[in-house]
C-alpha cells in the first residue's frame, strides 16, 4: 500500500483507488490520483509549483479541477486549534468500576507487570465491604443515561468467586432501585473456570476475557504455574469444558505477544480454532524481557497477513471479531473525534482490595497516583483534573500526529513506566498502533469496494 502522511492527513493507494484520511475531519474519502500526486507535495510546494509538477502527467482542465477542489474542500487542511482548554473539559462522572477482589493469582507469567498479581505488596484479597462501598459510590456517580460496567480484576479474580457473586448480586438489586443500567466484566487466567462459575456468569451476561498467548508452547513459555508447570492444557480442557455454558457472555482470547509468539497470525488463528469467535492481541510492554525492533518487523508483517485474511473472513460473512482492527473500524465509520486513550481516571477508577482508589487497576498501589478510599468521605471528582486534561490535543507527543484522533493518544501508564509523565508516549505502543490504524483503514476500503454498504449493516 503507498502511502504519504503528514501532520493532517494520510494519503495511500489500494488497488489501483487513491484514498485521503484527513484527521481534522476523521474523514476517509476516496480521491482522484492527481489528489494523491497532491498530496506528497502540499506540505513543501507552493500551488503554482504544484501546479507545474502535476501538469507533467495531467490535463491542465483535470489540474485545475484537482486545484480548486483540494482548496474548496480543505482537504489537506490542518486541525482548528484545539478546543479542550480547561473551560471546556468534559463533566466528569463515572461509568468504570474495577474490583481488583484480589492481589494474588495462581500462575507466575514471565512478563507479569502487576507484580505476580501481588502489585508490590502481599498476597490479599476484598472483602464484602469494601466491595459494596465500592458499588455504592460507583452507582452514586453514574449517571442515570449512561450505561455503567463493574469489571472484576485482579490478580486473578476466581480466587475470590464467591465475593464476584455476593457483589454482582448485591450491585444489581441496588442498580435496580436507583433505576440505573450495570453491566459485568471480569478477566481471568482460565485455569480456575468450572460449570458453577460459568452457569453464573452466564445468566448475568457477564463480558468475559481469557489470557492465552497461542498454542502449548508458546502459552506455556510465558504462563506457568508456580512450580513451573504449563497452564495451557488446563485452560484449553476448560474452555472445552464451559464454552457452550458461556453462550450468552461475550468470550474473547486476549494474547500477549512476546518473543516467544511473535507469529501473530499463527497465535490469532490456533485461538480460532480453539474456539473463541472474539480475540484480541498486543504486545508486551513496560516489562521485561522488551521487544525488540526487530521483533516488532516481524509482528508488523504478521499484522499485515491477519489484515488480509479478516477482510476475506468479513466478505465471506464470518462471524469472528478481532478487536485489534474493530475498534478503528468502529471509529473510522462513525467520524467521530476520540480525544482520550481510554477511561483511565476520568470515567473509570479502580479499586484494590483494601479499598484504596487508583485511576486505573495498572496504578494500583503506584506511589502518587492514590486517589481517594471508599472509607473516608469516598471519591472526589477533583482528583481526576490530571486525566482530564491528558486529552490528544494537550500531549506534546500526539497533537500533532494524523492519526491522533482515531488513537486517542498513549497509554498514560506507558508513559508514566517510561519517563515519569502520563503525558508522554511509548514510541512502541505509538508504531503499533499506528500499524493496526493503517492496516484498519485498508480493510475498511477492501470491504467497502467489494461490497458497498456492509459498514452500515456490521456497524448498525
Amino acid at each position: 500500500m503507498t502511502q504519504i502522511e503528514a501532520a493532517s492527513y494520510v494519503a495511500f493507494e489500494e488497488d489501483g483507488r487513491f484514498y485521503l484520511f484527513n484527521s481534522a475531519r476523521v474523514s476517509l474519502f476516496q480521491v482522484p490520483e492527481p489528489v494523491f500526486r497532491i498530496a506528497g507535495l502540499w506540505e513543501s510546494h507552493c500551488l503554482d509549483d504544484i501546479r507545474k509538477e502535476l501538469l507533467h502527467f495531467y490535463p491542465q482542465v483535470q489540474v485545475e479541477k484537482c486545484l480548486t477542489d483540494t482548496v474548496k474542500l480543505g482537504l489537506f487542511a490542518a486541525a482548528p486549534p484545539a478546543a479542550h482548554d480547561p473551560a471546556v473539559l468534559p463533566t466528569p462522572f463515572l461509568n468504570e468500576l474495577y474490583l481488583q477482589v484480589c492481589h494474588d493469582c495462581n500462575l507466575k507469567c514471565r512478563y507479569c507487570y502487576a507484580d505476580g498479581g501481588h502489585f508490590g505488596a502481599a498476597a490479599s484479597t476484598m472483602d464484602d465491604d469494601t466491595a459494596r462501598r465500592a458499588v455504592d459510590l460507583f452507582l452514586d456517580q453514574l449517571p442515570a443515561e449512561q450505561m455503567g460496567f463493574i469489571n472484576y480484576d485482579g490478580g486473578e479474580p476466581l480466587l475470590n468467586w464467591p465475593l464476584i457473586e455476593r457483589t454482582t448480586q448485591y450491585a444489581e438489586t441496588n442498580a435496580r432501585a436507583a433505576a440505573k443500567r450495570i453491566g459485568f466484566k471480569l478477566g481471568t487466567n482460565g485455569t480456575l473456570l468450572n460449570s458453577r462459575i460459568a452457569a453464573f456468569m452466564n445468566h448475568h451476561r457477564f463480558s468475559v476475557g481469557i489470557s492465552i498467548d497461542g498454542d502449548q508452547e508458546a502459552h506455556d513459555a510465558c504462563r506457568p504455574y508456580y512450580e513451573n508447570t504449563g497452564s495451557y492444557q488446563k485452560i484449553k480442557e476448560n474452555i472445552s469444558a464451559y464454552k457452550n455454558g458461556l453462550n450468552d457472555c461475550t468470550l474473547q482470547a486476549r494474547a500477549t505477544i512476546t518473543h516467544t509468539n511473535l507469529r501473530v497470525f499463527d497465535v490469532v488463528n490456533h485461538l480460532l480454532h480453539l474456539g473463541f469467535a472474539n480475540v484480541y492481541f498486543e504486545p508486551v510492554t513496560g516489562t521485561s524481557p522488551a521487544l525488540s525492533e526487530a521483533d516488532y518487523a516481524v509482528i508488523e508483517n504478521q499484522c499485515d497477513r491477519l489484515a488480509d485474511f479478516y477482510t476475506a473472513a468479513l466478505l465471506r460473512g464470518e462471524k469472528i471479531a478481532l478487536t485489534n482492527f474493530d475498534m478503528f473500524l468502529k471509529r473510522l465509520h462513525l467520524k467521530k473525534k476520540f480525544v482520550y486513550k481510554c477511561e483511565v481516571g476520568r470515567t473509570g477508577i479502580a479499586v484494590t482490595p483494601s479499598g484504596e482508589i487508583f485511576p486505573c487497576y495498572k496504578f494500583a498501589n503506584t506511589e502518587g497516583f492514590k486517589m481517594a478510599d471508599v472509607f473516608n468521605g469516598g471519591f472526589h471528582l477533583t482528583n481526576q483534573h490530571q486525566f482530564l486534561t491528558n486529552h490528544v490535543d494537550a500531549r506534546p507527543d500526539c497533537n500533532t500526529c494524523w492519526a491522533r484522533y482515531l488513537c486517542g493518544g498513549g497509554c498514560a501508564y506507558l508513559g508514566y513506566l517510561d519517563g515519569g509523565d502520563i503525558t508522554k508516549k511509548n514510541k512502541f505502543e505509538c508504531r503499533f498502533i499506528l500499524h493496526m490504524i493503517k492496516r484498519a483503514m485498508q480493510i475498511y476500503v477492501t470491504v467497502n469496494q467489494k461490497e458497498p454498504g456492509f459498514w452500515n449493516r456490521y456497524f448498525k
